[in-house]
């Protein structure tokens, strides 16, 4: 699989949306597996562990555990509907 490491960044109403490209030769879409499709969203949220507490009471089912990344960033994902994952992204 060939990745184009560009990503296309577009703001919406104070929203970002990033768009990854793959090659076209990719196979079939099989969700959290990188390939062709929408494979998550994204979502930057201001206290994840509170939004992650709060999900959880409410049956979420969080598919991976919450992470802390360099430069003091943290993310988890959860399942979303149709088997898409949902990204939740905290920041400094």
């Amino acid at each position: 699989m060939i990745r184009d490491e560009r990503p296309i960044r577009l703001d919406v109403k104070g929203s970002s949306l990033i768009i990854m490209a793959l090659d076209p030769k990719t196979e079939q879409f099989e969700t959290g597996k990188n390939r062709r499709g929408l494979d998550h969203i994204g979502f930057l949220v201001r206290d994840i562990e509170s939004t992650l507490e709060e999900m959880k009471s409410k049956g979420v089912r969080i598919s991976t555990e919450l992470k802390a990344l360099p430069g003091g960033r943290k993310m988890a994902f959860v399942d979303g509907p149709e088997g898409i994952r949902i990204e939740l992204m905290e920041r400094l």
